[in-house]
């Protein structure tokens, strides 16, 4: 039963009852398939937690079906890992694999049916992703946000959430007892409620789809005044937003054909050159201090993006340019 985040264990037991009993504070049910066969059973809940997210290992020996409320107060995606699993949508059971799975919406009760399954859970808080949807249309919200229930694992939005959240699992287990990097777990947030409302079909998605109004050269050259001048802040795209003062979907839009980037992406390109910079020009700080000056908390992804972007790794630039800069004898 152990797995992924085993330093972050927040619930373990052989005995269903207890199990029961710890779920049931959640308000979720959790019961045997069938009455009385609760041989073998086990479980087990890792997670690691953000101000409105987070991301668990949950594993069930047996089979067991877990019931959560409609007044569940987060919208929740299970990543198969092994086992058996199937979840309610509608009045079918919809099974999940390596190509599919499903998200569970506030207001809709969700039911799953698992058999010897270990499986990565994400969760997003309602608040962030109507807060999210707010800053990006520029409207009020009036109804209920609902997220389509089947999920395609292999599109790219699919894949790139599941990718993310297993590079928030990796920076759990690098920084093990003292927890996710806060800035890392708020970028999180910022992109994993980003890639749902702007990629994956939801309620609301006809308002994300319409033109973005007005020219673009006032807003974008506020951005990109802004990002020269606070780079190296824990900035998002709320704050990108509040600084353009448009809505975000014409922020996203203008800076697409200004510049051919998000603003998020052009964030990334600035604190990246900014981080070239630094090391040809022989700054006396390491590398992984660089790597968070431009937000990054996962020096795997600070390395990966660096490489993608100037075709060498950082260390790479830093021996070249101690080479240049080696005084002569």
């Amino acid at each position: 039963m152990f797995g992924m985040l085993d330093r972050f264990t927040v619930h373990h037991s052989d005995d269903l009852a207890h199990a029961q009993a710890f779920l049931q504070e959640k308000h979720v049910t959790l019961r045997a398939l069938r009455s009385g066969d609760d041989s073998g059973f086990r479980s087990r809940i890792n997670a690691i937690y953000g101000k409105a997210s987070y991301v668990g290992y949950i594993a069930y020996g047996g089979k067991v079906v877990v019931e959560t409320p409609a007044e569940r107060p987060d919208f929740s995606i299970s990543f198969l890992l092994r086992g058996q699993m199937a979840s309610r949508v509608g009045d079918d059971m919809v099974a999940s694999n390596a190509q599919r799975t499903v998200i569970s919406s506030p207001g809709d009760p969700s039911v799953q049916v698992l058999e010897q399954s270990r499986r990565l859970t994400l969760s997003l808080s309602e608040r962030l992703l109507a807060d999210k949807l707010e800053l990006l249309s520029g409207e009020p919200i009036r109804n209920a946000l609902r997220l389509e229930p089947i999920l395609d694992l292999k599109s790219p939005v699919g894949a790139a959430l599941l990718a993310h959240a297993h590079i928030l699992v990796d920076a759990a287990e690098i920084a093990g007892q003292r927890g996710v990097d806060g800035r890392h777990m708020d970028h999180f947030e910022d992109v994993v409620s980003s890639l749902l409302l702007l990629h994956h079909p939801h309620s609301h998605s006809s308002v994300l789809d319409r033109p973005a109004p007005g020219p673009a050269s006032a807003d974008v050259k506020r951005v990109i005044d802004f990002i020269a001048a606070h780079h190296d802040q824990p900035l998002t795209l709320a704050d990108l937003v509040e600084i353009a003062g448009v809505p975000g979907r014409s922020l996203n839009a203008h800076f697409r054909r200004f510049t051919g980037h998000s603003p998020v992406s052009y964030l990334r390109h600035v604190r990246l050159q900014w981080a070239r910079d630094q090391l040809e020009g022989g700054a006396p700080v390491s590398i992984s201090d660089i790597a968070l000056d431009c937000g990054y908390s996962n020096f795997g992804r600070f390395a990966h993006h660096y490489r993608r972007a100037f075709g060498e790794l950082p260390s790479q630039t830093r021996a070249r340019a101690q080479q240049i800069l080696r005084p002569v004898r």
